[in-house]
């Protein structure tokens, strides 16, 4: 997409990675990789070049958002709802994330909040059904969109 590219390394593909995944994700200048959620696998993202700012969402409602940059990590638990996102308008940044399962689920927003009707979302967030009816409708995940 315009904002950059990702890339999964699974066991079919590299059978030494049994019980295990790597995915590269290279973030275009401003892009994200949308906000989701592994609820059967744990990750460890170590940035290869350039900055990546995340926010992490906790189930008791804590959030932490950071900002790191060439050979730092962070760490997201199973299940926990999470973004990131290159915060530079200038230069591209690379993250390696690795997961715990060699098949690790992705639950985005965009696929997640289109496939509630508007009458489950206005009762979800307290809203009248009509607030969502121009809610774009996406049948799947955008997975890195550009900030832009």
């Amino acid at each position: 997409t315009p904002g950059g590219t990702g890339s999964l390394g699974m066991v079919s593909d590299f059978p030494i990675l049994s019980g295990l995944a790597l995915f590269l994700i290279y973030l275009n200048p401003t892009g994200i990789v949308e906000p989701h959620t592994h609820p059967n696998a744990a990750e460890l993202n170590y940035v290869i070049n350039g900055k990546v700012r995340f926010t992490v969402f906790g189930p008791s409602g804590e959030v932490e958002t950071s900002e790191i940059g060439k050979g730092q990590v962070f760490f997201v638990p199973s299940g926990y709802f999470y973004y990131l996102e290159n915060p530079d308008n200038m230069s591209a940044g690379t993250v390696a994330s690795f997961f715990n399962n060699e098949n690790p689920e992705f639950i985005g927003i965009v696929g997640g909040l289109s496939s509630y009707s508007d009458e489950v979302l206005g009762s979800v967030f307290n809203k009248e059904p009509n607030s969502f009816s121009t809610l774009p409708r996406q049948i799947k995940d955008i997975f890195i969109a550009s900030g832009t």
